[in-house]
């Protein structure tokens, strides 16, 4: 199989970490930034970065209606409305805990944690 680069997207500030794919977009961490970029795959498909996330987004996944991003500095886990790119929610983990990813399966929402 042979894979062919399509379009690149540049990120202004910071360097893109984790990716994940749903709710029709593709969804990229940029911890230096403390944001997540959506980006429409579509061939003329816009960029659009949610800002103010959290502490350093360790992990994002999609699925079931939103999009879920783990903070590994600031030990919580945010929810986002894929529909009108704002934040839902945000859980804050237990001290002496720090989420290092997400994912979406089973229709819950699974996070690894690390101890400190």
């Amino acid at each position: 199989m042979t894979l062919t680069v399509r379009r690149t997207i540049d990120v202004l500030s910071g360097a893109p970490e984790q990716i994940a794919f749903g709710e029709g977009f593709v969804w990229v961490t940029n911890p230096s930034a403390d944001s997540v970029i959506r980006i429409d795959p579509a061939p003329n498909g816009q960029a659009t970065t949610i800002p103010a996330v959290g502490n350093g987004p360790a992990g994002v996944a999609a699925g079931g209606g939103s999009v879920w991003v783990a903070n590994r500095l600031g030990r919580s886990v945010v929810r986002i409305d894929p529909a009108r790119d704002h934040i839902i929610s945000t859980t804050k983990l237990p001290a002496g805990v720090s989420p290092e990813g997400i994912a979406m399966g089973a229709g819950r929402v699974w996070v690894t944690l690390r101890g400190h």
